[in-house]
């Protein structure tokens, strides 16, 4: 009964942040698991069955399997054992009511949820994501890139984030359930992943990012993080973000969901500069309580160009946050998830040996521009 007494123990205690693997060797652990499941009402789930089902026709497809000289059934049962009611893996989720969930194996698990990607990934990039430490510091339009990092095929996220979500915040966050209210942003966030890919690492710092956790959330060795995505909104962890990637020769992707505006700075190359502006701790929270404007003016050089280079839009929201008539920066859903296409785009590159550096632009309100249509359409 070791099985029931350790699922009664994490039910009890309401763990919730990550997926719990339970072995499950034979048949009375299996029925330890669904006399656990009808007690608490737990909802018992076989993925495996879709996922044999679709891997059946995968197994038949990629050269790799077909060299194996073998039928599915026979490398099935060579594998995973004779019978489906025991085979693969089981892993328990205690949140929205609880879930046990039978899955395959992470291999095989990792070679379905990967298996669109072929061939603009090759198998043996695809590893090279798997085995990647992506940092991601900021968890509002930053949850976009970290899902869809996730889904790259990424197997290791580090991600920072200190604040609950508000009505308003949901958006431009890629969970949005009026459950979550008042939750941690990273605990719907991550359990969302989770249930994608339950063999995904994720360490959450739910106290954000700062000079105490730093050196734990950038690591050393075989820990230190690959890459870091700085999707953060205060001009003190954007310093520090960035004296670290210099310390670290890490490299850092920025994006700003005004004009699709991304930032991408090789602090892992020799000789490379950062090109964010140079502040000072000190200077800014002696202006941050001092002169509000300026400060604020001070952070958007963040941004590439500065204030002048926001849309027109965006510079009256500003006067009107001045003003007290607006809560907070501008921001809209579709530039939310386009934050999160182009970020991972880019970490995913620079992971693969890409050199891309610089500061780049996809100002969609430029480019849909319908006069600039209609003159295409003339020269047709």
């Amino acid at each position: 009964m070791k099985i029931l007494k350790h699922l009664q123990k994490l039910a009890i205690e309401e763990k919730q942040d990550q997926p719990v693997l339970i072995e499950v060797a034979d048949f009375d652990a299996l029925e330890e698991l669904k006399l656990f499941c009808e007690n608490t009402n737990t909802k018992f789930l076989k993925p495996i069955e879709h996922q044999l089902k679709e891997f059946e026709e995968v197994f038949a497809l990629n050269p790799k399997f077909r060299s194996l000289g073998m039928d599915f059934k026979t490398y099935i049962e060579k594998y995973l054992g004779s019978n489906s009611d025991i085979m693969g893996k089981f892993f328990y989720f205690g949140w929205g009511g609880g879930m046990i969930a039978q899955i395959l194996p992470e291999n095989l698990h990792y070679e379905l949820i990967t298996w669109r990607n072929k061939n603009k990934l090759l198998d043996k990039e695809q590893q090279v994501l798997k085995n990647s430490k992506v940092g991601i510091i900021g968890s509002s339009v930053g949850s976009f890139a970290t899902k869809t990092v996730s889904k790259l095929g990424v197997g290791y996220l580090r991600v920072a984030e200190p604040k609950a979500i508000k009505p308003s915040n949901t958006p431009r966050i890629y969970v949005d359930s009026l459950r979550f209210y008042g939750e941690h942003k990273l605990i719907p966030l991550s359990h969302n992943i989770f249930e994608f890919n339950p063999y995904i690492k994720i360490d959450m710092f739910l106290s954000g990012f700062d000079d105490s956790n730093s050196d734990s959330f950038f690591g050393k060795g075989e820990d230190q993080l690959d890459i870091v995505i700085d999707a953060a909104d205060d001009a003190n962890t954007k310093i520090l973000i960035r004296k670290l990637c210099k310390e670290y020769k890490i490299p850092l992707v920025t994006g700003f969901d005004e004009k699709g505006c991304m930032i991408v700075e090789r602090f892992d190359q020799e000789g490379y500069h950062s090109v964010s502006p140079q502040f000072t701790k000190e200077e800014l929270e002696t202006l941050k309580a001092t002169d509000q404007k300026t400060y604020a003016m001070k952070l958007l050089e963040y941004f590439p160009g500065g204030h002048d280079n926001l849309t027109a839009r965006q510079k009256s929201t500003i006067d009107e946050i001045f003003n007290r008539s607006l809560g907070g920066f501008s921001q809209l859903s579709w530039e939310a998830a386009l934050f999160g296409g182009y970020i991972a785009k880019a970490v995913s590159d620079i992971l693969l040996g890409s050199k891309l550096c610089g500061v780049f632009m996809l100002d969609l309100d430029k480019e849909f521009n319908t006069d600039k249509n209609f003159e295409k359409l003339k020269s047709a």
